[in-house]
């Protein structure tokens, strides 16, 4: 994906998110105080106004009429990534990868995470504006997070990811959201073998699109949270297709083939049911 598309498509992630921590707290999924920083004018009043129940509920149909399906599942999927996160470090994660990081500021967030090595891992162009936005936000920012610059489908992850001190010996959670759908086959592959080659306990939290609607969504009936395409979608980047699943995938202790198993499967759909969205 070209890195202006991925900026763009960052960018929208990232007004989703500050429309949902815009909500009373008692009734938001999570806190993301940083998206509102990555967003241009336009997009940031957006987002003020959710603060104003009215506007909320006028700023949120618009947003799902334009792009139906993609606030509540970019929504329920920050918090179910957000949960398995948290719960890993609790386990005894000693590493947190965010691979095509994009705006995403949970290492920043999420509690517990200043206690281990992080990484943040992109390309050039998406993470140079990432960090100068937030220079602006954060005076200093943390030691223990470390910036990976790689391009998925031209560059190995394995040598890109270790000369920043990854250690593969040690138990690490990688977090894959929203962009697998940009990737060729190949590249998908690589990332995943590379991750069943990590310590045993390792995991990887991602989403991926079913290729079938791609090929003939005709044939196929759209739902809020599921898969969407639609022309409406064109300027949000060169391609976007919102993820139908995310599933949590965990390294087997015999990781000499593949050797990954599935630990849960959520469509998005289903998912954004269950957080009453």
């Amino acid at each position: 994906m070209e890195s202006e598309g991925a900026s763009r498509t960052a960018e929208y992630m990232a007004l989703y998110r500050a429309m949902e921590s815009a909500r009373p707290r008692h009734r938001r999924l999570f806190t993301d105080p940083f998206a509102i920083h990555f967003l241009r004018p336009s997009l940031r009043r957006a987002a003020v106004l959710c603060r104003v129940p009215f506007f909320a509920v006028a700023v949120a149909w618009y947003a799902d009429r334009r792009a139906p399906g993609a606030r509540t599942s970019a929504i329920a999927r920050t918090r179910l990534i957000d949960d398995v996160v948290s719960q890993a470090l609790t386990e005894g994660i000693r590493q947190v990868v965010i691979l095509g990081a994009g705006f995403d500021c949970r290492l920043y967030r999420l509690s517990g995470i200043d206690r281990v090595a992080a990484f943040e891992v992109d390309h050039p162009a998406t993470l140079g504006a990432k960090l100068s936005r937030l220079r602006n936000v954060i005076r200093r920012l943390p030691g223990n997070v470390r910036y990976v610059e790689i391009d998925f489908d031209r560059q190995n992850l394995t040598e890109a990811l270790e000369q920043r001190g990854f250690d593969r010996g040690q138990p690490s959670i990688f977090v894959w959201e929203g962009v697998t759908n940009y990737l060729s086959a190949k590249a998908v592959d690589a990332v995943l073998c590379y991750v069943a080659g990590c310590a045993a306990g390792t995991r990887v939290a991602f989403t991926y699109c079913i290729v079938a609607p791609l090929m003939v969504p005709q044939n196929f009936q759209m739902q809020p949270g599921s898969l969407v395409m639609s022309p409406s979608l064109a300027n949000l980047g060169p391609l976007v297709l919102f993820p139908r699943s995310c599933p949590l995938i965990s390294a087997s202790e015999d990781s000499n083939s593949i050797g990954m198993t599935t630990r849960d499967n959520t469509d998005a759909h289903t998912l954004a049911g269950l957080q009453n969205l």
